[in-house]
């Protein structure tokens, strides 16, 4: 709303607001709507804007503040899906040995591991973690914003917001980068250490740059002769690993923070198949025991 919606329709009154003012804003928007001047929005990013204009309008309607929603009458684009490309277990182990000396090993430990968004990890703090109890909680988002780097006292949407239980391995990694963070705290005291409560940061303890950090992460996955993927498609090899394994994918949901059940079915349907495959499989050896079973009983 702020920085794209205000500014480019905030000074049309409401009653005033056409069909063809909403499509030309969507398709600037496309062309060249990025706060950065480089280039344009994603067709998933207008067809968010689209979303607030019409479920606000939606509003209006009913307050009989406007007669009609004139959103519902414009084409925003439509969205099409990213080529994901998820890391198998081999080259995830390829990854985490060829890492185990940088000095972000744990947070692509807990990447791996929890399945968190990048601004979610890297706004993760440490009153939301609790190393007894083996969980974190996501509670903010590091974002890179026009106006400079800032942690979000929010996340994503309502669902966003949860508890992830950790990995015995991801536990121990967080408690030995405490114990190693605390100590440079220690030796920076007197230095301007600023002290944000963040798990990952730069030695100062400062905000650490989300482009930045995913460029040193795609270094790393070269220099391990790997693809190089997007740091966000760490989050859909998380996923990928668990399906596979024949975890719920409500339990997916809830580690993923997606809004619905429907978005990871979705967003993983080209893993159904195995699905489907196992749950076959379940099912003739229910029979195939069932057979032995009733054999068995003849025999006797």
């Amino acid at each position: 709303m702020r920085i794209h919606i205000k500014p480019d329709l905030g000074k049309i009154p409401l009653g005033k607001l056409q069909t063809h003012m909403l499509q030309e804003f969507y398709n600037k928007k496309l062309k060249d709507g990025r706060f950065n001047g480089k280039g344009g929005l994603s067709e998933r990013a207008v067809r968010h804007l689209h979303t607030i204009i019409s479920l606000s309008l939606d509003q209006a309607v009913l307050e009989k503040l406007v007669p009609i929603n004139v959103a519902k009458a414009t084409k925003p684009p439509k969205v099409k899906n990213k080529k994901m490309r998820t890391l198998t277990a081999a080259e995830i182990f390829t990854f985490i040995e060829s890492v185990k000396d940088d000095k972000f090993y744990t947070a692509y430990i807990v990447a791996i591991t929890t399945g968190v968004r990048r601004g979610e990890l890297l706004g993760l703090c440490w009153d939301c973690v609790d190393l007894e109890e083996g969980r974190i909680t996501v509670e903010r988002q590091l974002l890179a914003l026009k106006e400079g780097i800032t942690l979000d006292d929010g996340t994503k949407s309502k669902l966003s917001k949860r508890a992830i239980t950790l990995t015995k391995d991801a536990i121990k990694e967080l408690k030995k980068h405490r114990e190693q963070q605390e100590k440079v705290k220690k030796w920076l005291a007197n230095s301007g250490y600023k002290n944000y409560n963040l798990v990952f940061a730069r030695d100062d303890g400062s905000f650490l740059d989300p482009r930045e950090f995913t460029k040193r992460f795609q270094r790393k996955l070269k220099k391990a002769g790997l693809p190089i993927i997007r740091f966000h498609d760490i989050r859909h090899t998380h996923a990928s690993m668990l399906l596979a394994d024949n975890v719920h994918p409500k339990i997916v949901q809830e580690r993923l923070g997606h809004s619905s059940i429907n978005v990871t079915l979705d967003l993983y349907s080209h893993l159904s198949e195995g699905i489907q495959r196992r749950a076959s499989d379940s099912l003739d050896d229910l029979f195939a025991k069932k057979q032995d079973s009733d054999q068995s009983r003849q025999d006797e």
